[in-house]
């Protein structure tokens, strides 16, 4: 806005100016006008007192003469005159008339000379004022000019000026929306981020309370839990849930929780003392049935000979896909060491033909081939609260969770160095 004023005023004191001085030339054109008018009148009564002395020259030389002949006739012409007195009397006293009147005529002219000649002198001193107008207002109309392209000069300065403040300006301008936008864009990633983290949050609450409240086992698991934990006397000997003592890839978790059905909350025990001392509070108590695992007893063996013939989609042993403590080795192999996982039914069924069904098949969707030749297949119902991979869901969204909030604080810190170098 202080720009404009500045460039408003340096650009209305150049219009007056350029008026002023538009003025100054018309006025110089007009005295320049009455001038030479002034000069033409002069030349006129210059000439006209000439042709005045010319006319008195003449008649004086008219004089002359008549008085020469006058004087050349007088003797000549004395009889005739003197015949002709009366006559020439009149016309003696007519050319007296006349005489008078050319001397009368001659006064005038003298008159009107002087008269020309004063206003001659009047006229040069006229021309001399004229002229001294016209150098004073030659002089102003040049000050004028001086003041007219120093004004330009400070409205182009102003110009630049402007111009240079308005480059600046718009860069600054384009700048801030550039910083604005990426601000933004700082804020945009820190709240997806702080959402992920509100709902990974979120849901590693819910898996830590439903582990806490022992959701998905049965009755009889969940009381048996609740009381080794409340007795240290009675947990002791006990390792814990199968389902919480192995890591399985998400990929095969469906394969595997089809294979160990409910095995999956049978209880690992220490010894078979350990899981007889269990068994008897259960019966005590009334708490239902439970099937344990005792380490000490239980043994496994794996497929010794898997026929594949180039067949693809052939994934592995099951106890080869489980990841576990060496010690619960042996209950793993009991369990899956007879299991093959293959990526479908098709797969399953010709390894199956292949190796006379000689062992168990799970497709990774779950569908399973039985030793026997039955086959068991269809939908899996989507479980909230999955008790197999449970433990791993819990440990991954505790990382994720981790580096989300490593994340946000890097994006803030980020966003701070950001608005602290602009």
């Amino acid at each position: 806005m202080i720009y404009g004023t500045g460039q408003e005023i340096l650009k209305n004191q150049s219009e007056d100016e350029t008026k002023k001085l538009v003025e100054m030339q018309s006025k110089k054109e007009e005295l320049k006008l009455e001038i030479d008018k002034l000069i033409s009148n002069i030349e006129n009564m210059q000439n006209l007192g000439y042709e005045h002395n010319q006319k008195q020259e003449k008649l004086n030389s008219e004089i002359n003469l008549a008085n020469q002949r006058k004087e050349n006739n007088k003797e000549a012409k004395l009889q005739e005159l003197t015949g002709k007195l009366s006559e020439k009397e009149i016309e003696i006293e007519q050319k007296k008339a006349k005489i008078q009147e050319n001397v009368d005529k001659k006064h005038e002219e003298n008159s009107n000379i002087s008269l020309g000649k004063a206003n001659c002198e009047n006229l040069e001193k006229r021309e001399k004022i004229l002229k001294n107008e016209l150098s004073n207002i030659i002089s102003e109309l040049d000050g004028t000019r001086l003041t007219k392209s120093e004004v330009e000069n400070n409205y182009i300065n102003a110009e630049n000026k402007k111009n240079e403040i308005a480059k600046k300006l718009e860069n600054i301008i384009e700048t801030k929306e550039k910083s604005t936008e990426k601000i933004k864009n700082y804020e945009e990633n820190k709240n997806k981020l702080e959402t992920e983290l509100r709902f990974k949050e979120s849901r590693l609450r819910f898996l830590i309370e439903t582990e806490k409240e022992k959701e998905g086992y049965n009755k009889t698991i969940k009381s048996l839990l609740i009381d080794c934990e409340k007795n240290k006397e009675l947990a002791n000997g006990m390792h814990g849930v199968l389902a919480n003592l192995i890591n399985v890839d998400k990929e095969y978790e469906i394969a595997i929780e089809m294979c160990l059905g409910a095995s999956l909350q049978n209880i690992v025990t220490e010894t078979e003392d350990d899981a007889k001392r269990l068994v008897d509070h259960l019966r005590k108590n009334n708490l239902g049935r439970a099937s344990f695992l005792p380490i000490s007893s239980v043994r496994g063996k794996k497929v010794d000979r898997l026929i594949k013939n180039n067949l693809s989609g052939v994934i592995g042993i099951a106890s080869d896909l489980i990841k576990t403590d060496k010690k619960y080795e042996q209950i793993i192999l009991n369990l899956l060491g007879k299991t093959v996982i293959v990526d479908n039914m098709d797969t399953g069924i010709i390894l199956a033909r292949q190796n006379s069904y000689s062992f168990r098949i799970v497709t990774l969707k779950g569908d399973i081939i039985n030793a026997s030749g039955a086959i068991t297949g269809g939908s899996v119902q989507t479980k909230t609260v999955n008790i197999l991979g449970r433990t791993r869901e819990i440990e991954e969204l505790e990382e994720e969770t981790k580096k989300l909030k490593n994340r946000i604080d890097e994006i803030l810190r980020e966003k701070e160095e950001y608005i602290n170098s602009i």
